[in-house]
């Protein structure tokens, strides 16, 4: 984008100032990230204006399910049985003592988990007595609305950040092959976690990224430190560097020691 600034428009940016071009490019097997921007650096594309250029570009739309999310706000009723048929099998699969999910009949957003011996009602985005539901399956209902959303085309980028502390390894890498599985061409997916199960699954190097905090440095605290400008070969293991700390991220468990020398001087 190119904007130019006129002084005589008091300060002020107009929208016949700003000036834009839109350049694409394919993306072939093998390519790297420098062959992918040298190709689009070689197309040419005449400037226009801003929103003439927006104009080219499909519509974009995110689909974002945080740790700090209330995860239980997403829940809709669907004019169809698709959604309820996702939750279900979601938390089923995550709470295998879930026999089934309903909806409730003649209400708005709210549905019933059919448990052994209780039964949870959730009503328009609550979950009525939430302590009766572990802290896995109250993470299985955000969860459940992202698959929707995957499974239905319903956005291009997907960012779930930490949804599954709280669900066994094993059902955490499954969810993971069927979201990169079921991504609409052209999405991407953002997956943060501590589980180090994930770096045995056979995802390319670069799909790896470490964060680093420094607390010292002001400007960036946090960093980034990409496996793929570590691990040349294709025989490296990224678990095996990572349990070798090769890229400075595991933290400090000094002062964990510490307490036990305090209790020692308590005592």
């Amino acid at each position: 984008m190119k904007t130019v600034f006129d002084a005589s428009a008091n300060g002020q940016y107009a929208n016949e100032m700003i000036h834009a071009y839109l350049k694409k490019a394919n993306i072939d097997n093998g390519d790297s990230c420098e062959k992918c921007i040298e190709r689009i650096n070689s197309v040419n594309e005449t400037e226009k204006l801003w929103n003439a250029v927006l104009e080219e570009i499909p519509p974009i739309s995110w689909y974002l399910a945080s740790s700090s999310n209330n995860p239980f706000v997403h829940i809709r009723n669907n004019a169809n049985d698709d959604y309820l048929k996702v939750f279900s099998t979601v938390l089923q699969a995550i709470d295998p003592s879930i026999e089934k999910v309903s909806r409730i009949d003649g209400t708005s957003d709210s549905y019933m988990i059919h448990l052994k011996d209780i039964d949870v009602i959730i009503q328009q985005g609550q979950i009525l007595k939430e302590d009766l539901l572990s802290s896995g399956t109250r993470a299985g209902i955000d969860i459940a609305d992202m698959m929707s959303w995957l499974l239905k085309d319903l956005s291009r980028f997907f960012y779930c950040d930490e949804k599954f502390a709280y669900v066994s390894s094993d059902i955490e890498k499954a969810f993971l092959a069927v979201m990169v599985e079921s991504l609409p061409e052209n999405g991407q997916i953002f997956f943060t976690t501590h589980n180090l199960d994930i770096l045995d699954m056979q995802y390319s190097k670069h799909s790896f990224c470490f964060l680093k905090k420094n607390v010292n440095d002001e400007k960036m605290p946090i960093s980034c430190a990409w496996a793929s400008d570590y691990l040349k070969r294709n025989t490296d293991s990224v678990r095996s560097a990572v349990e070798n700390d090769l890229f400075s991220v595991s933290p400090s468990v000094d002062l964990v020691y510490k307490l036990a020398d305090l209790e020692k001087r308590v005592v």
